[in-house]
């Protein structure tokens, strides 16, 4: 071909050539041509310098360390965190990653799944929630053994000098864990240094948080009918005193041991507040009631401080930051540290709580902020709910038997016969209930397990470091025995062989039964019975087989009550058992018995979230007379998406969405929450 040919083809093609490959420009030295020759340059090709990496995959329901050993939980919502950098350049731009799942060799529904391309850059951090791609993994992927993959460019789209290094597998293995059961106790607080009433709360303000931080697929929420409580919640002894309460409520509700009781108290009416800082909660360590304020300090601060005293019931001491830890369990990082290599991920919020500066977060154990979940305490919530937390429950007849220990000595509490009570398992422990008839012969005898309460939460004093009240450790037994075959006479309560309290009853119960009365005010019932000087228990059954207690420990004879509080729809009976065998009052309050109500909804979530980031709601909704509703449906701007307590979405488009829950208990009432939420670029 003659070379002025040769050279016009060059030319046409050299353009096209360039337009469809991304190689740097060749280049020649024509620093002294001569002018009357032509060059020819050679058509030089260099390779990719371009290689995106998937550097790290975090899977991450709450908590999780770089080697992904802290364990996931069945049916939780889970998020896959990618990491993925570029070198060669400093970014690149429309990158795709890819999740795909299968079980037993079989793809699972939803795989594969893709997220929004995403520029990314030469450099990653755990810290930055939008340093990773953020992947919510399908319902369908969340239970059992699990293999998933993750590739980076999965179309290879982008050319690269190393294909080798964009894509992970790995097993995961989701473990069954029990709901959280939990009733929270609303209270109805008179404060005597002021001599005001604080009226009980009306709607749950702690299940969001909890359930947002702790190892469980889910939180069955009742909101119970609330109980009165009078004294000066600034004096430790008097949060030992409702805290007894509360238990005592739990045991003559008929409660299985599996489920949390939690006392939940106003700090205000109105402007007119009596807490602004001190003792704002305290728990039992293993015994699954508690107490704590209703904190307004921020949306989380009531939600926080429940986590932590339910942390108590479910077997935790403190972490050493702002309190004193426990030699029992040793916190196994400096200051309530998280942990170095563990960060949290508040899903909900796309929020990341990192163990380095500038959060240098802490254990919800500790007394120090911002807290978050370590793995270490998330692990010993894991192990407890998975043992603990599906007990059956078995009603039938026992003895409500209470014991306070002391230095100074041990004192029987007055003893309640119920029935439609949770007898509890035989325990090991260094102390025995006896129970004997009029002759002193033995009925029956139950091992038991003292209690121990931990050092109560203090709120606004955070800088200040606490000792658990200089060594005052407050201890208790409280426990439901089975009804023996004879007549009780006495209860004994035995330490290593010895009697150490003794309390005795009546065999046989009064000649002559006591009488009660209720006097009907529009909204306010006055229960009224006679025998006042001695102790009651008073209690509320609206269908012959659950029970409402309304108070223990009266004296008196009179108790004042909201009917509407109280579960309606069915036939009312109220039970005053007085102590120690003296008799059961029954009082029919059938002809002005509470109207059937709608349940209550509830959803807590974020006003707005980024792009790329997953929608992910917790909603709850409890019934005055079914309880917990765990199956409302959800629609998002006007569209059903499927029922349960969580809705979770993600590759949402900028702007807003409506989202509503509803509720519908078996008597048809239906009951809503409203939620609104923008997503927008940050």
């Amino acid at each position: 071909m003659h070379h002025h040919t040769m050279l016009a083809l060059i030319l046409v093609l050299l353009p096209v050539f360039l337009a469809t490959h991304d190689y740097p420009a060749a280049r020649a030295d024509l620093s002294s041509p001569s002018s009357d020759r032509r060059v020819y340059l050679p058509l030089i090709t260099r390779p990719a310098t371009i290689d995106l990496v998937l550097n790290q995959v975090e899977i991450t329901q709450s908590v999780q360390n770089s080697s992904n050993t802290v364990p996931m939980v069945a049916g939780r919502p889970t998020v896959a965190r990618v990491y993925v950098t570029v070198s060669g350049v400093t970014e690149a731009s429309n990158v795709i990653v890819e999740a795909s799942a299968s079980r037993n060799g079989i793809p699972l529904p939803g795989s594969p799944r893709r997220s929004d391309p995403r520029t990314v850059t030469t450099g990653v951090s755990r810290g930055n929630y939008a340093s990773s791609f953020n992947l919510a993994l399908p319902a369908e992927w969340l239970s059992g053994n699990v293999r998933l993959s993750i590739v980076v460019d999965p179309d290879n789209r982008i050319t690269e000098v190393n294909e080798t290094n964009n894509s992970l597998t790995q097993t995961l293995e989701f473990l069954a864990v029990p709901r959280l059961d939990l009733t929270i106790v609303p209270v109805q607080y008179t404060h005597t240094p002021n001599g005001r009433t604080y009226p009980a709360p009306t709607r749950d303000t702690v299940s969001d948080w909890v359930m947002r931080a702790y190892p469980i697929p889910g939180i069955n929420v009742r909101l119970r009918a609330p109980i009165s409580f009078t004294g000066d919640l600034r004096s430790g002894n008097e949060w030992e005193r409702l805290l007894d309460l509360i238990t005592d409520v739990k045991l003559s509700d008929g409660a299985p041991s599996s489920r949390v009781y939690y006392g939940l108290i106003p700090i205000a009416n109105g402007s007119d507040r009596w807490f602004s800082s001190g003792i704002a909660g305290i728990g039992w360590v293993g015994l699954r009631a508690s107490v704590g304020l209703d904190l307004t300090g921020s949306t989380d601060a009531a939600g926080r401080l429940a986590a932590h005293e339910i942390g108590h019931n479910l077997g935790r001491f403190h972490a050493p930051c702002g309190v004193s830890g426990d030699p029992r369990q040793p916190f196994p990082y400096s200051n309530a540290s998280i942990g170095p290599d563990v960060y949290g991920l508040d899903i909900s919020r796309a929020r990341v709580w990192s163990p380095v500066a500038p959060d240098n977060t802490k254990d919800l154990m500790s007394y120090c902020q911002p807290q978050w979940v370590s793995d270490f305490t998330y692990q010993g919530l894991l192990n407890n709910q998975r043992i603990y937390g599906a007990s059956v429950m078995q009603s039938g007849a026992g003895y409500l038997v209470r014991a306070v220990l002391t230095d100074d000595g041990t004192t029987l509490e007055p003893v309640y016969a119920l029935d439609g009570v949770t007898p509890d398992a035989p325990q090991r422990g260094e102390y025995t209930v006896e129970l004997r008839d009029a002759a002193g012969a033995l009925l029956a005898s139950h091992t038991v397990a003292a209690v121990e309460a931990e050092g109560p939460y203090r709120y606004g004093e955070e800088s200040v470091a606490h000792d658990h009240d200089h060594g005052h450790i407050y201890r208790r037994i409280t426990t439901v025995v089975p009804t023996p075959a004879g007549p009780v006479a006495s209860f004994r309560l035995i330490r290593n062989g010895v009697v150490i309290a003794e309390r005795a009853t009546d065999a046989v119960p009064p000649a002559v039964a006591a009488s009660a009365t209720i006097a009907r005010n529009n909204a306010t019932w006055t229960l009224s019975w006679s025998n006042t000087s001695v102790p009651a228990l008073v209690r509320y059954t609206h269908d012959g087989r659950r029970w409402t207690t309304l108070g223990v420990d009266l004296v008196g004879g009179r108790l004042s009550l909201n009917p509407q509080m109280l579960p309606g729809g069915g036939h009312g009976r109220f039970e005053i058992v007085l102590a120690d065998s003296r008799g059961i009052i029954v009082v029919d309050g059938t002809p002005a018995a509470a109207d059937d109500a709608q349940p209550q909804a509830w959803i807590d979530g974020p006003a707005t979230l980024p792009v790329g980031a997953p929608l992910l709601l917790y909603g709850r909704a409890s019934d005055r007379d079914d309880g917990a509703l765990d199956d409302p449906a959800w629609q998002v701007n006007g569209v059903s998406v499927g029922t349960g307590q969580t809705v979770f979405l993600d590759n949402l488009a900028p702007g807003e969405y409506h989202v509503r829950l509803t509720a519908r208990d078996s008597a048809g009432n239906v009951g809503y929450a409203d939620h609104l939420v923008r997503v927008e670029q940050r």
